[in-house]
């Protein structure tokens, strides 16, 4: 398996035993990372001067990247086809665009307005003829469809209400997604979202008649001959007269929940969402679909106060990663057992703060509400900045200083923040003050003992009005005046009083 942290990109068997670093020769951070189809190449989003780009490498450490894109745009949400021979993604804030994963060439297929951020996934039919992705549509997303070959594109919701999130169903016959129906999301989000599915065509339930006479139907005599496997047969179609009558409500009416994987076998479709409809945490559920039955509905134990999911199936195997860890998923038992994974890397906090400065830059370039960026010129913005860059020394200048850039822009909530181990210092605090308190106008003289000092203890009788007298057993000579440096009582560590010496008596 590939896998990324803190901007790292690593491999490992699935078990997680033996993990290996690639060497990029870089502290551009990687965000996404997929495998090709000969389960030796990765292909990886970086960084570079702050917006992602698609790259290639070797997942066995044997060579070195290859950039195939270069673009000033963020290049996001790469999702492949069943074959692994094509992918799509998202590009900036208004291409989809198509990747041949042979040449690794791409075209945009679709201009539209898809926002820089809050994106939901693109992905294809599973006879691969058509892309899913969504658009907005004053402030809501809409759910699209374009067909490769005829490279035409359809609004399928076209509600004015927020749909995302869509997945197409392993046999391709309904679109699965999350929305509120009766209320937009902007600008306080989807409130009370449930998780849907949408008929593609006018389909009917299945009848109980013909599963009863197929009790009784003849087995035909095998001939030897091999029949394609039904997916191989099936191609997508779309009926689009009055669609979006037919959305039918899979998750429960309580709580909200978020669509995260559809997963099929046999007649069996298991949903998985995020849902708090328990006690008000999230955690990942599902919902069986299954015909002749009643949906049954349950929570995935080990997943509570888990909002974000990434579900990965291979081989029927399915994988989600939560929590920054990776897990594998049981559906069956309802369960998740952890990937235990143990690895120990190094970052460049120096290089990484390079790294961040150029990223928030770009994410404000791309996505700034205002293309004229309040009248402030923002390249030349970055150039002011950029010089004092060799010179942050923690997080906290990083913060500083970006946010007196993102400040220049003249904007209401808005700021920049991060966080990391490396401000866990651990600190002891030590004195060699006894916590002993004299007398102002007769500075020999006890006032009082200071709580939780080194002289408030069990051990130690010191009251107030008790006068110093001797000091290393040598008489007090009131008329001298100096620095006393000497051990706290019970052996505590050294104290500070008037003149060198220990506290050999006091009265």
């Amino acid at each position: 398996m590939a896998f990324i942290s803190r901007g790292e990109l690593f491999v490992s068997d699935v078990e997680g035993k033996f993990v290996q670093q690639l060497n990029r020769l870089s502290a551009e951070r990687v965000k996404e990372v997929k495998w090709k189809s000969d389960n030796r190449t990765l292909v990886f989003s970086q960084t570079l001067d702050g917006y992602t780009n698609w790259y290639t490498i070797p997942a066995d450490g044997s060579g070195s990247l290859k950039q195939i894109t270069d673009v000033k745009k963020n290049c996001r949400n790469l999702v492949m086809n069943k074959k692994r021979t094509q992918a799509v993604y998202l590009c900036g804030r208004d291409e989809v665009k198509l990747m041949d994963l042979n040449s690794m060439q791409s075209r945009a297929i679709v201009q539209d307005e898809i926002w820089g951020f809050q994106n939901s996934d693109p992905g294809f039919s599973p006879d691969g003829g058509y892309v899913i992705f969504t658009a907005i549509r004053n402030f809501e997303q809409d759910i699209f469809v374009h067909h490769i070959k005829d490279n035409k594109t359809t609004n399928i919701t076209n509600t004015g209400i927020n749909e995302s999130g869509p997945v197409w169903s392993p046999d391709g016959k309904f679109l699965f997604y999350t929305s509120q129906r009766l209320k937009p999301s902007y600008p306080f989000g989807m409130q009370q979202a449930r998780v849907y599915r949408l008929p593609l065509e006018k389909l009917d339930e299945p009848y109980r008649i013909d599963k009863f006479n197929e009790l009784f139907r003849e087995e035909k005599k095998d001939t030897g001959r091999k029949t394609p496997a039904a997916d191989s047969l099936r191609s997508v179609t779309i009926d689009t007269d009055l669609i979006m009558e037919r959305p039918e409500q899979v998750s429960p009416s309580v709580g909200a929940q978020f669509l995260q994987w559809v997963y099929s076998k046999g007649d069996k479709t298991t949903v998985l969402y995020t849902s708090n409809q328990g006690d008000a945490r999230n955690a990942l559920w599902k919902t069986i679909i299954e015909p002749f039955e009643q949906n049954k509905t349950e929570k995935i134990a080990g997943t509570d106060n888990n909002s974000g999911f990434d579900v990965v199936e291979v081989s029927d195997k399915l994988y989600v990663l939560f929590g920054g860890n990776i897990h594998k998923l049981n559906l069956e038992g309802n369960k998740v057992e952890p990937v235990n994974i143990s690895y120990t890397f190094r970052r460049n906090l120096s290089e990484e703060f390079d790294q961040m400065f150029y990223e928030t830059w770009a994410q404000m370039q791309e996505n700034y509400y205002d293309e004229k960026m309040h009248g402030l010129n923002w390249n030349k913005t970055k150039d002011y900045y950029k010089p004092f860059l060799p010179y942050l020394n923690n997080r906290g200048d990083i913060r500083i200083m970006l946010n007196d850039m993102l400040g220049d822009l003249n904007s209401s909530h808005q700021g920049f923040g991060t966080t990391g181990d490396d401000e866990t210092i651990a600190l002891q605090s030590q004195t060699m003050e006894t916590g002993i308190i004299f007398e102002t106008d007769d500075p020999y003289r006890v006032k009082y003992v200071v709580k939780r000092s080194a002289a408030d203890k069990k051990g130690v009788d010191i009251r107030p009005g008790e006068v110093l007298v001797k000091v290393n057993e040598e008489p007090v000579d009131k008329t001298k005046d100096g620095i006393i440096i000497l051990p706290c009582p019970q052996g505590t560590g050294n104290c500070c009083l008037h003149s060198a010496g220990t506290v050999s008596q006091m009265q």
